[in-house]
């Protein structure tokens, strides 16, 4: 089953980063990993969507099991490549 995500931009770093209980340093590494892919809405503004949220979710969550980013990275478009969270 797969679950849909709102891919509607509509928070800022600062605000994504509070909801999901992480910083906005994590936030941009993921976006330097290209793994979080936030909206560019003109100017410095970046925005994230519920899709990015939850994404970043799961990602942190692998981190915090021990699983270093270069391996979640390389192994998500592969695992999730044509779901709604990628």
């Amino acid at each position: 089953m797969q679950m849909a995500f709102d891919n509607h931009p509509r928070y800022t770093i600062g605000i994504a980063a509070r909801m999901i209980g992480t910083t906005t340093s994590m936030l941009r590494a993921l976006e330097r990993a290209s793994l979080v892919t936030p909206r560019d809405v003109g100017g410095l503004v970046k925005l994230y969507s519920e899709r990015d949220l939850a994404k970043a979710r799961i990602i942190i969550s692998l981190m915090d099991e021990g699983i270093p980013l270069e391996s979640i990275s390389s192994a998500w478009d592969t695992r999730f490549s044509g779901s709604s969270l990628s």
